[in-house]
């Protein structure tokens, strides 16, 4: 499958998470400052979540609740996988957060 057909303009893909319910791919686009959902197939994508974002570089997903977390700049962010009731989790203490893992099985 390749990704970079799919998706118009210059992108530039910083990290990939993969939805295993779904069969879905998250890619991080921190140069277009969204979030990209395509289709393992190859035959779908989308754009989930583009506003609000500055630097987006990692993200993490939790799909047996439907949760994603991004890093994003300064902060790190909760939404549902559909981009819908983000909320952000951590401002505090953070520069240039560019990471995140999950803990799926203690809910961390």
């Amino acid at each position: 499958m390749l990704l970079y057909s799919s998706v118009p303009g210059a992108w530039s893909p910083v990290a990939v998470a993969v939805d295993w319910v779904a069969d879905n791919l998250y890619v991080v686009d921190t140069l277009g400052q969204k979030i990209d959902i395509f289709n393992i197939g190859g035959d779908y994508q989308a754009i989930v979540m583009s506003s609000n974002l500055t630097a987006p570089t990692d993200i993490a997903l939790d799909p047996k609740v439907g949760l994603m977390f991004i890093t994003d700049n300064n902060r790190i962010l909760r939404a549902h996988m559909d981009g819908s009731l983000v909320k952000t989790l951590v401002t505090d203490a953070l520069y240039k957060a560019s990471g995140i893992a999950l803990d799926l099985v203690s809910q961390r």
